[in-house]
């Protein structure tokens, strides 16, 4: 006699119901674990806001308009890397109010969620801080303000802040759009730099109405169709400039960056004809790397230009001319790692860099530091000695940040013998020279980091040192 089995099993319903009360559960326990760790986020931001206001309160007492890369150095000064200047929370953005001296946190949609009840100044928010973000997308256009590079847009800008009106400070950059792009809503004023357009709408588009150039601090329009005084470019090989030999009063400005395997460059261009000469007086390159290289250039000058360096690891103008004459004479030299890269001139030649300006950049981590000078000297250029090297006169110029004036590389020589004929009085003076915040005048690293007995390692070192304050008092490594 078989035995009735009354045991019953969950029926497929059962198991849905069970399995959506667990689901429910499990979404309900990840919302309020991660709502929790988004709530610790923006009271980081906060604290961290409240920080930097701190400090923005002690420094305004001796600064009456503190810009935007003066932020950046004070915060980084004081311990903080700006490199790392970005919120913890994906709902806030940083933002700072020039007019009242404060750094606020933006939500979404643009409204300052801290300080709390704050009213932003009528200029509105200058500048979204949004880390170091080097590819121009729709919501980090004030990051390049703040950043110093040329501002070139392809798409329509959903521009954070706490209005539609927004200023941008260029440091003597340019701000241009694209083919197409409006801007929307958004009135835009910029100062210390240029808006371009293009009547002809080849390149860049037409003058947007709510686009223009406060020129009572520095701002102009261009039409880069009819003014042929200012170059646009955005290729990555530079051909977007035409360079002669010769130009006075023309504007260069570079939009194109290369982002690859994680580092970020711009083009270098070589401008180098055999057998010629450079003169080039009172222009602006923004964003290029200039090369001039080549053994029969006889003769380069720079008068009173102006170089804007792309921010990070950018060398503006590199010279390795061993038979030319070569002049830098009141030019100044913005956010550069490093101002001028040059190798030596042979016997009979002298470098002359006299009353420039090198503002290196405020991007100074201790790697970015380790390279950053106004003048990186490296190579010998004549075979055989360095007594025949020519000469340098280095006088009245003005260093801000930085570790030193002028760097001698290591490829200059890797002894006491090689640097001997080439660092002297007669061939290397330096008088009348400006650092603000640079750590030394001359840095010298000849390479005694390859001699690995350490006693010789310590004789070299002295030696050298030695030879360094023949020239100048300040020598560090």
């Amino acid at each position: 006699m078989k035995r009735k089995n009354n045991k019953k099993g969950f029926t497929l319903v059962e198991l849905v119901v069970v399995i959506a009360v667990i689901a429910i559960l499990a979404g309900v326990s990840v919302a309020t674990y991660f709502g929790v760790v988004e709530n610790a986020h923006k009271s980081t931001d906060e604290q961290t806001c409240k920080q930097y206001n701190d400090l923005l309160a002690i420094e305004r007492v001796n600064d009456n308009d503190i810009t935007l890369p003066e932020l950046i150095g004070i915060i980084e000064s004081n311990g903080l890397n700006a490199n790392d200047f970005k919120t913890n929370s994906k709902a806030y953005t940083f933002a700072y109010d020039r007019a009242n001296f404060t750094t606020v946190l933006l939500d979404g949609s643009g409204q300052v969620a801290f300080p709390k009840g704050y009213t932003p100044s009528s200029d509105g928010l200058w500048a979204a801080i949004k880390g170091s973000e080097q590819i121009v997308v729709n919501e980090h256009i004030q990051n390049y303000a703040l950043l110093g590079s040329s501002i070139y847009l392809t798409s329509d800008a959903n521009i954070i802040g706490a209005n539609n009106n927004f200023r941008l400070d260029l440091n003597g950059n340019s701000f241009s759009v694209g083919k197409g792009v409006t801007l929307k809503d958004r009135t835009i004023k910029v100062e210390n730099g240029y808006y371009l357009y293009d009547s002809a709408g080849t390149k860049l588009a037409s003058k947007l109405a709510n686009v223009t150039a406060d020129t009572a601090k520095g701002g102009k329009e261009v039409d880069i169709t009819t003014d042929k005084n200012v170059q646009f470019n955005e290729s990555s090989t530079g051909s977007g400039f035409t360079f002669t030999n010769t130009e006075t009063g023309k504007s260069f400005f570079n939009s194109y960056v290369n982002k690859k395997n994680g580092n970020e460059s711009v083009p270098t261009i070589n401008i180098t004809k055999k057998g010629q000469t450079f003169t080039y007086k009172d222009c602006v390159f923004s964003g290029v790397a200039l090369l001039i290289e080549d053994k029969d250039v006889t003769d380069v000058k720079f008068e009173n230009c102006k170089f804007v360096a792309y921010p990070f690891g950018s060398y503006p103008l590199t010279i390795n001319t061993p038979n030319a004459n070569v002049t830098v004479t009141g030019c100044t030299f913005d956010n550069a790692v490093r101002g001028i890269n040059s190798a030596s001139m042979n016997a009979g030649h002298t470098f002359t860099l006299e009353n420039n300006t090198f503002n290196l950049t405020t991007k100074l981590t201790a790697k970015v530091e380790e390279k950053s000078n106004a003048l990186q000297i490296a190579y010998i250029t004549t075979a055989g000695s360095t007594s025949n090297v020519g000469k340098w006169v280095i006088n009245n110029n003005t260093v801000v940040r930085g570790k030193a004036l002028v760097s001698i590389h290591d490829s200059m020589g890797k002894s006491y013998e090689e640097l001997k004929g080439t660092f002297t009085k007669d061939k290397f003076t330096l008088s009348g020279n400006k650092l603000d915040g640079a750590k030394g005048t001359v840095s010298i690293d000849p390479g005694y980091k390859e001699v690995t007995d350490s006693t010789q390692r310590e004789t070299l070192r002295a030696n050298l040192f030695k030879l360094g304050k023949e020239v100048a008092s300040d020598v560090i490594e």
